[in-house]
């Protein structure tokens, strides 16, 4: 009897676990609808009066919504008042240190044996040696894939005499002691010039101060004995037709040029001798000469020395001694308390130079003579050691291997460029060609494409590029005689 009691109750306790997961696995009952009352019982809309006072509106649950207040109208000036517009504010200008990038212009290098001289789209020119040492100038495919062997490839190779080599508008004149040497673009010599007399008359060539128009001019000097006190130094200047090598004149510049190349200012037909100077030294500063006639117009003597890196500016000369000095017919002054770095470049009165002192070095645009002088000054991270290029709204410098192009006004950054050159590669020439910036040294060529303005230049803005004194890798172009 027990045992089948407990069969029925394990039996009943089965039943109740299978029911439970049954129900457990149903979905839950919906919950019962709402009554809804038929629909002669449901309340009709009230209606709304077509004419007579608006009703309130009515907020969301059915509550009455009070009518906005009428504000009183924002009083204005009395009568006969006017009030000046709001002012807008403006950026401020740009900093001059600047050193964000804005745009990568485009890079190409190439790489030959010897000092560059010139380039086109597919050729180079360069200044090279022989195996035997001795100084050739070679014409070449710019993308040369050996090294220069004697052979057809090279275009052209001219024995020159060993010496400074400047191209000169078509045409590569290379100065030796008493010979200059004209080579023309296909590698054949144009003509040749040495200077008259023995070569023991102690005169030799300077070397090309620049392009005339047509004409090459070249400078000697004569050099008196060391022990000899009663001769004094003398300069001459020659002008040559650029293709033919007629001389077309030659004027004599009592007093020389001392140990460096004088200066040419075509546009005011000064020439320009800067000489090293001290306390007991007549010839230390600056010394003006007439172009024309070689008399001379004025002197500064400055008791610092050695001087270099001169410039033309403003009816005077910007001279490096220990410190940057201007002389002009009037006076000598201190413009700054560093040195040049290399050559300046000159337009519309202004003088972009690299500097160096106790600061850091830096890029300056200088008014030499104003109350003014300094325009603006950039911090660059490393010297500038070619003469920068000024076209249209902006300079262009290259320190160290960096190619910056700064805003003209300012000094701000329009972009900068890290140069692919190897190391002890170093820069020695810069300038412009069309859309192309050159830069180069020994054995290299970096050609950077430009791009347009980052603003448009001022209306009286030249053009044309700025292409001062340089040296003797690129020889400049200056205007008609």
């Amino acid at each position: 009897m027990a045992a089948q009691f407990g069969s029925v109750r394990r039996s009943t306790v089965v039943a109740l676990l299978l029911l439970a997961a049954f129900a457990a696995a149903q979905p839950p009952a919906p919950p019962p609808a709402f009554p809804t009352l038929p629909p002669d019982l449901a309340p009709a809309p009230p209606a709304v009066p077509e004419s007579g006072p608006k009703l309130p509106g009515v907020l969301r649950g059915g509550l009455p919504q009070p009518p906005a207040p009428e504000l009183p109208p924002f009083p204005g000036p009395p009568v006969g008042m006017t009030v000046a517009p709001p002012v807008v504010p403006t950026a401020p200008p740009p900093v001059a240190d600047d050193p964000i990038d804005v745009v990568e212009p485009v890079v190409s290098v190439h790489r030959f044996p010897g000092r560059f001289l010139h380039a086109t789209a597919d050729r180079v020119t360069f200044l090279g040696t022989d195996p035997n040492g001795s100084a050739v100038v070679v014409g070449r495919r710019l993308n040369h894939p050996r090294p220069p062997l004697v052979d057809e490839d090279d275009g052209f190779r001219t024995p020159v005499p060993a010496g400074e080599a400047m191209w000169c508008a078509d045409h590569v004149v290379v100065t030796g002691a008493r010979e200059a040497f004209a080579v023309g673009p296909d590698g054949k010599v144009e003509w040749v010039f040495t200077l008259p007399g023995r070569p023991d008359e102690r005169e030799a060539l300077v070397g090309v101060l620049g392009v005339d128009g047509a004409k090459v001019l070249i400078a000697s000097q004569f050099t008196p004995a060391a022990d000899d006190k009663d001769e004094k130094p003398v300069g001459r200047v020659f002008w040559f037709d650029r293709t033919t090598g007629r001389m077309t004149d030659c004027v004599t510049f009592p007093g020389g040029f001392g140990a460096a190349a004088p200066l040419l200012d075509l546009q005011a037909k000064n020439l320009y001798a800067v000489l090293g100077g001290s306390l007991s030294s007549v010839h230390g500063g600056a010394l003006c000469y007439d172009l024309g006639t070689g008399q001379k117009r004025w002197s500064q003597r400055s008791p610092r020395g050695p001087v270099g890196h001169p410039a033309a500016s403003s009816g005077g000369v910007l001279f490096s001694t220990d410190r940057l000095e201007f002389a002009t017919a009037e006076r000598r002054e201190m413009v700054a308390d560093s040195t040049l770095t290399a050559p300046a470049a000159v337009r519309d009165g202004l003088v972009y130079a690299g500097l160096k002192g106790a600061a850091a070095p830096r890029l300056a645009a200088l008014n030499p003579g104003a109350s003014q002088q300094h325009v603006w000054s950039r911090n660059l991270p490393a010297e500038v050691a070619t003469t920068p290029v000024v076209s249209g709204a902006s300079v262009y410098a290259v320190a160290g291997k960096v190619l910056y192009r700064l805003d003209r006004k300012t000094g701000a950054t329009c972009w900068k460029k890290t140069l692919p050159l190897n190391d002890g590669e170093a820069v020695d020439g810069f300038t412009r060609s069309g859309d192309e910036l050159w830069v180069s040294g020994k054995g290299f060529l970096v050609k950077v494409r430009n791009e347009p303005e980052p603003t448009k230049p001022p209306a009286d803005a030249d053009p044309k590029p700025v292409v001062p004194f340089a040296p003797p890798s690129v020889a400049p172009e200056v205007g008609g005689r």
